[in-house]
This record gives structure tokens, sequence and C-alpha cells, in this order.
């Protein structure tokens, strides 16, 4: 294997092509959504979670979160967003913690 290869690098190479861009354009919304969705992972007591609750998205948010689900990158339950897998959404949350 690559010396080179690492999840990192992996993760962000997923972010930049599913997260980042849309058809190969930069897309600010679906960035934004996923950072907020990331955000949310976190529960009031610190503890990291698979799932953020719908009802606290911004309704400003829609658009990305639709193309986030169409993707693959984020699923949509009934009551929750949940990243595709656990470990994006750990990735994820460091990425919205770096930014803060």
């Amino acid at each position: 294997m690559p010396e080179e290869l690492t999840a990192t690098r992996l993760y962000d190479d997923y972010w930049h092509a599913r997260v980042r861009t849309v058809g190969g354009m930069e897309d600010p919304t679906k960035e934004r959504a996923a950072l907020e969705l990331a955000r949310l992972l976190v529960t009031a007591g610190g503890t990291l979670t698979v799932r953020g609750p719908k009802g606290l998205l911004g309704t400003d948010l829609d658009h990305g979160i639709g193309l986030l689900v169409s993707e693959g990158v984020v699923r949509s339950l009934r009551d929750h967003w949940e990243f595709f897998h656990q470990s994006f959404g750990e990735y994820a949350h460091g990425r919205c913690d770096r930014r803060r």
C-alpha cells in the first residue's frame, strides 16, 4: 500500500469530490449543510453520536442536504440524518470543529 494513502487522505479526497462540489463545480450549500449536520452529532453532554435530529437543521440547508442524500453521503431517516458511515461522521465533525 502506498505510504501517502491514509484514511484521512481518502476522506479528504471524498469530501472534495462528494461534499464540496456538484458536477465538478464548487457548491458551498452542500458543504455548509454537511458541516451543520456534523455540528449536531455532539450532544449537550459532549458525546459524539451517529445521528443528527432533522428538526434542528434550518430550512435554508434543505437544498444542500437533498444533494448530500441524493449522492449517498447522508441518509435520511424518519427523524434523523446520518452520514453514510460513522467514521465519516466523525471526520466531518472534526472538520466542523477545526473551523470554529
